[in-house]
This record gives structure tokens, C-alpha cells and sequence, in this order.
């Protein structure tokens, strides 16, 4: 009984220890190669932007947020592209 108690210990640690987050598949490219800081600027900005107008800190890939977000990082001279 010992044995399968410690079986099952060690199944729902290794399942919990699966739950690792997405990696993201997507970056931000400044066709001016901005520095860091820069770039790092420019995203709070353009965040801070679209959170005010739309009330949402959310960016979901299909929603107006995301897309005002987008249209604003592209304004700045960024590309968005896929790994």
C-alpha cells in the first residue's frame, strides 16, 4: 500500500511539473534595430495606450485591443514576426 501511495505521489508531481507555460511564438522587430530600452519603452507605451482607450490590459490575438496594440507598435516601426 506504501508502494502505491508513493506511485501516486510521484505521478501527480510529474504531472504538475508538465504544466509548463507556452513559449511564445511571435517577437517584435524594429526595423531601425532600436536598442533594448528603446523597445521596451515603445511596448508600455503602446500598452498604456490601449488599456485607456479600450479598459482592457488583455491583449487575446483576435481581439480590438490586441489589434490597436498592433497598430500602434507598427506606427513606431516595429514588425511583428514569427519564430
Amino acid at each position: 500500500m506504501k508502494a502505491f501511495a508513493a506511485m501516486m505521489l510521484v505521478a501527480m508531481m510529474a504531472g504538475c511539473a508538465s504544466n509548463a507555460e507556452v513559449a511564445p511564438t511571435h517577437y517584435w522587430e524594429s526595423a531601425e534595430r532600436a536598442p533594448e530600452n528603446r523597445y521596451r519603452i515603445d511596448n508600455q507605451a503602446c500598452q498604456a495606450e490601449v488599456e485607456g482607450e479600450t479598459g482592457n490590459a488583455m491583449f487575446e490575438p483576435a481581439s480590438d485591443s490586441f489589434q490597436a496594440y498592433r497598430d500602434c507598435m507598427i506606427s513606431r516601426g516595429y514588425v511583428l514576426r514569427q519564430y
